[in-house]
C-alpha cells in the first residue's frame, strides 16, 4: 500500500500552522446535515481568523461558501480531513470508499439509494451520513446523484468508474495537495508558477469580477497559446493555474470572480472542444 504520509506533510508545511489552526476551528463548530456554520456568526465570533479564512477558500478552496435562504454558511472540503483532527471521520470514509468498487461493478449506472449504502458498515447512521456527504464532495466518487444526497431519504448516488482507479480514498484527496499545492509550490518558491505575460488589452471595468468572462477567457487563450494547458487531464486540475494567471492579468491580489464555479461556466465548453480537436 502507497504511503501518502509524505504529502500531507508537506501540505501542513506549505499551510502553515496559523491555517491549519484555523481549519481546525472551523471544522470543530461545524453542524447539523451536511455539517456547516453561519459564515458571519463564525467571522463575527474569529475575527482574527480573518485573513486565513480568506486564504483558505479563495486561494487554497478548502472551505467553501454556500447560500440557504438568503444566508451564507460555511463548509468544509473534504481535502481539508487529513489535515486536521478527523481520523474518525477518515477512517469511516476509508471503510465505505472499500465498498464502491465492488458495488459499481455490481449497479454500474444504475443509482444506489443512501438506504442501501447505510448498510455497508454498522456505524451510526448520523456518522455514515456524513461520510457519503463528504466522500460524494470529491472528484473521484461521484459520476451523478439526486438533490440532498444523502442527508434526504430515498436521495442516490451513481458511482463513478474512477473508484476502480483510485482504490484508496487518502489518494484521493492527497490528489488535490500534488496537483494544486505540492506541484506549485515546487515549481515556484512563492507557490505561484510565473506565466509570460504579453500585452493583453482588457477594459476591466468591475474589480474583481470578469466582464462577461472576457478575462477568464483572455486567460485561457494566453495559457494555450504559450501550451501551459494540459488537455490530458480535467478543466478543474487546470483551475489553480487559470487562477494565478487571472491574477497577474488583471493586476488583482486575489481569484475573487474566478472561482472554479465561474470557470466552468466560462471556459468549460471551450475546454471540452478543444480537447476534443486535441483528441
Amino acid at each position: 500500500m502507497t504511503d501518502f504520509s509524505g504529502d500531507i506533510e508537506k501540505t501542513l508545511e506549505i499551510l502553515g500552522r496559523d491555517n491549519i489552526d484555523c481549519l481546525g476551528s472551523l471544522f470543530s463548530e461545524l453542524k447539523g446535515c451536511p455539517p456547516s456554520i453561519e459564515r458571519k456568526r463564525y467571522r463575527a465570533n474569529h475575527p482574527d481568523q480573518m485573513k486565513c479564512l480568506e486564504y483558505l477558500e479563495h486561494e487554497i478552496q478548502f472551505i467553501k461558501t454556500k447560500t440557504i435562504d438568503t444566508k451564507q454558511y460555511y463548509f468544509i472540503r473534504p481535502y481539508a480531513l487529513p489535515l486536521i483532527n478527523a481520523d474518525k471521520l477518515l477512517q469511516l470514509m476509508s471503510e465505505i470508499y472499500d465498498r464502491l468498487a465492488p458495488l459499481y461493478k455490481e449497479h454500474l449506472d444504475d443509482s444506489i439509494t443512501r438506504e442501501d449504502l447505510l448498510k455497508v458498515t454498522d456505524a451510526p447512521d448520523s456518522d455514515v451520513l456524513d461520510a457519503l456527504y463528504y466522500l460524494s464532495e470529491t472528484h473521484t466518487v461521484r459520476a451523478g446523484q439526486s438533490e440532498d444526497f444523502p442527508y434526504k431519504a430515498n436521495s442516490h448516488i451513481n458511482i463513478s468508474e474512477q473508484v476502480l482507479v483510485r482504490t484508496d480514498i487518502i489518494e484521493v484527496l492527497t490528489d488535490y495537495y500534488r496537483w494544486n499545492i505540492i506541484k506549485n509550490t515546487d515549481s515556484n518558491s512563492s507557490g505561484t508558477k510565473e506565466i509570460v505575460i504579453p500585452k493583453v488589452e482588457i477594459e476591466y471595468r468591475d474589480p474583481g469580477r470578469p466582464s462577461s468572462g472576457e478575462d477568464l477567457i483572455a486567460t485561457y487563450e494566453l495559457l494555450k497559446n504559450q501550451g501551459e494547458i494540459d488537455f490530458s487531464t480535467s478543466l478543474y486540475a487546470q483551475r489553480k493555474l487559470i487562477q494565478e494567471t487571472y491574477k497577474q492579468i488583471c493586476n488583482s491580489s486575489t481569484a475573487k470572480g474566478a472561482n472554479y464555479k465561474t470557470i466552468t461556466k466560462y471556459l468549460g465548453h471551450i475546454f471540452r472542444e478543444d480537447k476534443k480537436s486535441i483528441n
